[in-house]
């Protein structure tokens, strides 16, 4: 392996890192529409909120995307590389058993730090909506919903990481 290798792997788990932390900003996006189409919002601000968002979901995708597909451009573009291209590093994987790594220790850890709250969320549910008789609202599912989303995610990072692999493989040949 050798230093442009490493850096390309490391920008790829950036991306991939960045593609799975906008779940979170998507989530933001839909939990903030039911205030932003309130009858005493205000055009401008629905148009604000709205834009602000989406811009902020465009440069994750951006990034993720260049970071996923077009590594090796950001990797010379940043001059990770320079003075380093010589270097052998003492371990050989092949590219792929990499990001399929990447792809198993991402959804690992997205597992780790959903189920807690996922499983938390749904006691503080159950328990605002049957223990305690002073709460007169419908407890709120949202972080129940965002942290399914989450817990979705990590799976499907550990048990479709081949196709999810090969996608990324055949993007960045294109």
């Amino acid at each position: 392996m050798t230093a442009k290798s490493l850096f390309v792997l490391i920008v790829k788990i950036i991306g991939v890192y960045l593609l799975v932390n906008s779940i979170s900003v998507i989530f933001s996006f839909l939990t903030t529409m039911p205030y932003l189409l309130d009858e005493e919002a205000t055009l401008s601000s629905i148009a604000l909120s709205s834009l602000i968002i989406l811009s902020i979901l465009c440069f994750y995708g951006l990034i993720a995307y260049l970071c996923l597909f077009q590594t090796e451009q950001v990797v010379e573009k940043l001059t990770l590389i320079k003075g380093l291209e010589e270097e052998k590093i003492g371990f050989v994987v092949h590219q792929n058993n990499l990001l399929k790594i990447i792809f198993y220790v991402a959804g690992v850890l997205i597992l780790l730090d959903s189920i807690p709250h996922l499983c938390k969320q749904v006691f503080e549910y159950f328990q605002e909506r049957y223990v305690h008789e002073f709460i007169t609202q419908n407890p709120s599912t949202k972080y129940i919903v965002y942290h399914a989303v989450k817990v979705l995610a990590g799976y499907l990072l550990i048990k479709e990481n081949r196709k999810i692999v090969s996608f990324i493989d055949r993007m960045s040949k294109s």
